[in-house]
């Protein structure tokens, strides 16, 4: 008789445990959900409103993808795209890529049925936050959002959108982590993803403010930034020749007005050809011919993360890039004597 009083005690205080555990979990998600939704930023230009809490994306920023709670905790302390429920998250953490698939349900099927069928309108979104995702998680390779209709018929056909760390720094030209440093800079990086659009994923990469505000012109000195660099193959106004088309944003600090910074483009041209069907090869076509000094950078220029993982992509070898006056290397701190 003992014994079943003991099991029976022992049985009674099992649940007390089970039921204290659930209502301090609940409070402590409630509490979570409260900070999320109680501190915002307000957009100052538009008047309007942002669903984005500096302090808790802050809190939340790790460096490891298996960080299962943080990497989860991120996502819900970013704007829900319109016409979804969250789901369940699933990491891929054992070698790279390393990848985070976060998983969402539709309420309303014909929320995400447009002029061109079953496609889902929300990509926006999921792009802004893949951005900020990618600049709070330092070692995601890769974030994924998937969705589930409601409707059984197409439930075998999820919706989703994947993002590498590649396209975060093709919008923003440099590594996004650098913006998860502190508050200002994770603000500044929120309006940036808040001009971005789907169709458009250039926004930030192509905006000369963009480019002021990550590199401040410096007084006395006039450098460059090669923003962008692409074979342009059916350029209207030259219709027999490859265009090799370099983007530079030119800073300039030794103007009369110091502070000038507008955007700049090089064309190096070549005669149309059969061997060229890539900016590698324009290159390669280029030393060949003995005409590698046109490859040569203008002074003081520091290369974008975009740009040099395009050469890395490549395997292109850089040697008649750099020169005395834009050495291998150079970056904004070694050009500002303030930095040194």
């Amino acid at each position: 008789m003992s014994l079943f009083k003991n099991k029976k005690a022992a049985f009674l205080l099992f649940i007390v445990s089970l039921l204290a555990i659930i209502l301090i979990t609940r409070f402590l998600i409630s509490d979570q959900n409260s900070d999320v939704n109680d501190q915002i930023i307000a957009d100052k230009s538009s008047g309007s409103t942002l669903e984005y809490n500096v302090d808790f994306l802050l809190e939340n920023k790790t460096e490891y993808i298996g960080n299962h709670v943080k990497v989860g905790a991120l996502n819900r302390g970013l704007p829900l795209p319109e016409g979804l429920t969250r789901g369940i998250l699933k990491l891929s953490t054992e070698k790279p890529p390393y990848k985070a698939t976060y998983h969402y349900h539709l309420i309303d099927n014909s929320k995400g049925i447009n002029d061109n069928g079953l496609l889902f309108n929300n990509e926006e979104q999921f792009l802004k936050n893949s951005v900020l995702l990618f600049a709070l998680i330092d070692n995601a390779d890769e974030i994924s959002h998937q969705g589930y209709w409601n409707n059984k018929a197409l439930s075998s056909l999820p919706f989703f959108y994947t993002y590498t760390r590649a396209d975060a720094e093709r919008i923003v030209g440099r590594d996004v982590r650098q913006f998860a440093q502190s508050k200002e800079k994770l603000a500044a990086l929120i309006e940036i993803v808040e001009m971005l659009k789907a169709e458009d994923m250039g926004v930030a990469i192509n905006s000369v403010d963009w480019w002021k505000f990550q590199y401040p012109v410096i007084k006395d000195v006039k450098f460059h930034v090669l923003k962008n660099e692409y074979l342009e193959t059916n350029d209207e106004y030259n219709p027999d020749t490859f265009l090799l088309v370099r983007e530079y944003i030119c800073l300039d600090g030794t103007a009369e007005e110091w502070d000038q910074v507008y955007s700049k483009t090089n064309n190096i041209a070549l005669p149309k050809s059969d061997r060229i069907t890539t900016a590698l090869d324009f290159k390669n076509e280029l030393i060949k011919r003995e005409a590698k000094s046109s490859l040569q950078l203008p002074s003081n220029t520091i290369i974008s993360n975009y740009v040099l993982n395009q050469w890395i992509e490549e395997k292109y070898s850089t040697v008649f890039e750099y020169s005395d006056e834009s050495p291998h290397g150079l970056t904004y701190e070694k050009l500002n004597p303030l930095l040194k």
